[in-house]
């Protein structure tokens, strides 16, 4: 999706070509065209086909700003069937969702801007089916094609408002330690092409383009989430426009419950810093890093980790959920001294690194609980618990939850957990977890 003003995709400089003269090679008159080669030919070929027959069904949707009927953002969509239906991309039209007395739906055809209506979301996946009046352009038939990794794959889309385009790139097949199913796809997306098709030479589609991370490492959406969207609009019929918040809420708390309800930070992976056992890598779908720095121009030694989910759930550019993220500092002084040393572990508790601030018109404050806790292991740690709720998503929280030892002279430890979108049991739950299972380990 591309927003005026701003994108979610960075933006580059336009390019100016360069023609370069070259002296004519031995056998070959000035002028003569270079022998097309049959991969280049069948390349060329495989594209020109899938521009001219499927082009037509791949269309650009704009977010409408009502008062002045200017675009605010855009991104593409493709036609499913011949009963006017459009999958895109949940982003792309989320902000008429949230805001449908300032914006709303349009497609464009042959240059001409359509109304259009949200019918049926997976915010999970980040997909929208899209009603439009439009009966007589013929649809993809959506399989869940699952091709051959290496398999020549054309996304189809409208990167900053330059009109279709069509990008060859390469199926990489599924993303690995992803909580949310993604594609591989090696191929520039850019910003407007959020929404289009990603298809074989036979038209079959395996993805929907949905991110970038630049230098043609794009993201797709595998279709079969598209499928099983399109099953359930035929089964229960469009979303009422006033149900979709609370549809969009429980899809979020449904998956939270089932990635993060079971999860126990007691378990899985275990990390050693100094004499603490923190969690590492409690689950498939957590990375996680390190770093140790012991310079000797520095009266303290510091090591940390942090383990996370790649990925998180968009719900509108404010509000993210469905993510959890944790960081463990441990220092060790050299001659830093006690007072200093106890300032140090004072500084990194009270460090704002843990969530984004948002906006108060999104999220409630902050509401904490700060105490000294007594453990039966070791040294007593002392604890924090916040929690801010979405105010437009009932039964979604923020949490934060921060643990440091406090009366250490020479060595210590800051942990903090972090997970957006969670229901108020989860958050208790994990906050409790997590806590218990930090312990020290001389």
């Amino acid at each position: 999706m591309e927003h005026f003003g701003h994108s979610r995709a960075s933006r580059a400089l336009p390019l100016i070509a360069c023609v370069l003269a070259f002296a004519p090679q031995a056998g070959a008159s000035q002028g003569e065209a270079k022998p097309v080669s049959e991969a280049e030919s069948d390349a060329q070929v495989g594209a020109v086909r899938a521009f001219e027959e499927f082009g037509p069904r791949v269309v650009k949707i704009e977010v409408i700003e009502r008062g002045s009927r200017t675009k605010n953002s855009l991104g593409t969509g493709f036609f499913i069937d011949d009963r006017g239906q459009l999958v895109t991309n949940y982003h792309v039209v989320s902000e008429a969702i949230r805001k449908p007395h300032l914006y709303h739906l349009e497609y464009v055809v042959d240059g001409e801007s359509r109304p259009a209506k949200v019918l049926a979301v997976d915010v999970v996946h980040d997909l929208a089916i899209v009603g439009v009046e439009d009966r007589e352009t013929e649809g993809f038939a959506l399989t869940d094609a699952r091709p051959a990794q290496g398999s020549k794959v054309y996304s189809l889309g409208h990167p900053h408002d330059l009109g279709l385009t069509i990008v060859e790139g390469t199926y990489n097949g599924l993303l690995e330690h992803r909580l949310y199913e993604q594609l591989h796809f090696s191929g520039a997306i850019n910003a407007g092409m959020s929404g289009g098709p990603a298809l074989l030479d036979d038209g079959r589609v395996v993805g929907v383009n949905v991110a970038t991370m630049g230098n043609e490492v794009g993201f797709l959406v595998p279709i079969r989430f598209a499928v099983a969207l399109q099953a359930r609009l035929r089964r229960d019929g469009p979303t009422p426009p006033e149900e979709l918040n609370a549809r969009i809420t429980q899809q979020v708390l449904d998956h939270q419950r089932e990635a993060f309800g079971s999860l126990d930070p007691a378990e899985g992976t275990q990390s050693t810093l100094g004499p603490f056992s923190v969690p590492g890598r409690i689950a498939p779908f957590l990375r996680c890093w390190a770093s140790h720095d012991d310079d000797e121009h520095k009266l303290y030694t510091r090591q940390s980790q942090q383990c996370g989910t790649q990925a998180r759930i968009y719900i509108d550019d404010e509000l993210y959920a469905g993510s959890i993220t944790f960081r463990h500092v441990y220092f060790r002084s050299k001659d830093l001294g006690a007072l200093r040393f106890a300032r140090l572990i004072e500084n990194q508790f009270g460090s704002t690194w843990s969530i984004d601030a948002g906006a108060r018109a999104s999220h409630t404050e902050f509401r904490c609980e700060e105490a000294n806790v007594a453990t039966d292991w070791g040294p007593p740690m002392r604890s924090l618990l916040c929690l801010r709720a979405y105010r437009h998503y009932a039964g979604l929280y923020d949490l934060v939850v921060k643990l440091a030892t406090v009366d250490r002279t020479d060595q210590g430890m800051v942990s903090t957990m972090v997970a957006e979108g969670v229901s108020y049991e989860t958050s208790m739950s994990l906050g409790k977890r997590f806590l218990e299972s930090i312990k020290w380990a001389p």
